[in-house]
């Protein structure tokens, strides 16, 4: 059985939030999943935001889903095996690990696994509940719902479904939106040149359930508000932010409006509040003021310059895999950005929007929480 062990006290292409509105009650941990191989803990300084390395699990470890309650890490494994066309390396997912993530330290333990997975390219996501677990093969288009049980294994496949993703997820989480980060037209426009609708899903929160409810709206990364009233999504070819409305019913989208992006678009963060709207653009970190009654997202500023490398993290095709992902803490206290190389924190002033890099430099760079990159990034406040 291998273990995540602690190394240290207090140390991550979409984010998760569970805490309360000051210093967390609990620890807050934050997961990577590296640019080469291996899975990394660390713990969050609750004062001061900064990180400290719990430990790192080795291996071609990919891709990676974390219960929203804490309690649990899932990965995807599998063999290595030579594709069919071009002759490059690609990974056939043919098991899930669940690793138990320790309340206290942020440690991960192996608890289960469940062989029997054949899929390629594979996308895993967690439901809102932690009930269920969805596994997609991305070659051929097929889904499984597995049922987490009280220890963290999966037990019986409930459904087999069509291609699911799922980049955002509303509070009550009933509704799943994907967004196509992978989709690029600003490198050479044309007139005719539109961005991509989002993909939606209804879930049934008592047996797994998924139903396609179609493509909805526009964009590549997406974010939803903690009212779940407003979804906002990276519109790359429009130039903007946009903001779509939610229908709390069917799940729907309806355009309200958006504000511009200044650069390429990437990846989206809301803080807590509901007040503040954080964009990591192809150079800088942008902030928008969200109307507390409209969602409106307006211009503050540009609060952090030259700090992203979202353009290179565009060339993958999942969202989780984009360099340049924003990650709030879960009380909304520090904003990280999950960069090729490392991994840069800011403290945040929530009246203004403003970013100050967090007091410690692991790197080269004053902020820097972490000198290793990545393609994914989770925050999580076990319990909360």
């Amino acid at each position: 059985m291998s273990r995540l062990g602690a190394a240290g006290g207090c140390l991550s292409l979409a984010i998760l939030l569970a805490c309360g509105s000051d210093l967390p009650t609990r620890p807050t941990f934050a997961y990577v999943l590296g640019a080469g191989p291996g899975l990394s803990a660390y713990k969050v300084d609750a004062a001061t935001g900064a990180w400290s390395l719990v430990g790192t699990i080795l291996g071609d470890i990919g891709p990676v889903a974390l219960d929203p309650h804490g309690r649990y890490l899932f990965a995807a494994l599998g063999d290595p095996k030579v594709c069919s066309e071009g002759g490059s390396s690609c990974g056939m997912v043919t098991k899930v690990i669940t690793y138990r993530i320790d309340p206290s330290t942020g440690a991960l333990s192996e608890a289960s696994v469940k062989d029997g997975f054949f899929a390629n390219g594979a996308a895993i996501g967690v439901y809102a509940s932690g009930r269920f677990l969805f596994v997609t093969d991305v070659d051929d288009g097929g889904t499984d719902v597995e049922e987490v049980d009280s220890t963290g294994a999966l037990n019986s496949t409930r459904y087999g479904l069509g291609l699911v993703k799922a980049s955002a997820v509303d509070p009550t989480g009933r509704f799943l939106y994907y967004g196509y980060p992978d989709y690029l037209p600003f490198l050479n426009h044309r007139p005719s040149d539109v961005d991509p609708p989002l993909q939606g899903w209804q879930a049934d929160l008592t047996t797994g359930k998924l139903t396609d409810i179609g493509k909805l709206g526009a964009g590549t990364h997406v974010a939803i508000d903690p009212s779940g009233q407003h979804l906002y999504s990276s519109m790359p070819v429009a130039g903007q932010v946009g903001e779509f409305a939610i229908d709390s019913g069917t799940g729907s989208l309806s355009a309200m409006g958006g504000a511009p992006s200044l650069a390429t678009p990437g990846s989206l963060a809301v803080h807590p509040s509901g007040q503040l709207l954080y964009l990591a653009n192809a150079y800088d970190i942008v902030a928008y003021r969200l109307d507390t009654v409209t969602g409106a997202p307006s211009l503050i500023r540009v609060v952090a310059s030259g700090v992203t490398d979202t353009r290179s993290g565009l060339r993958y095709n999942e969202p989780d895999s984009s360099a340049g992902e924003l990650a709030l803490d879960p009380a909304g206290r520090f904003l990280y950005v999950l960069r090729s190389a490392d991994v840069l924190g800011y403290s945040v002033n929530a009246t203004t929007g403003a970013l100050t890099p967090i007091s410690q430099a692991e790197g080269f760079s004053p902020g820097t929480v972490a000198a290793q990159g990545g393609q994914w990034i989770r925050l999580v406040s076990p319990g909360q």
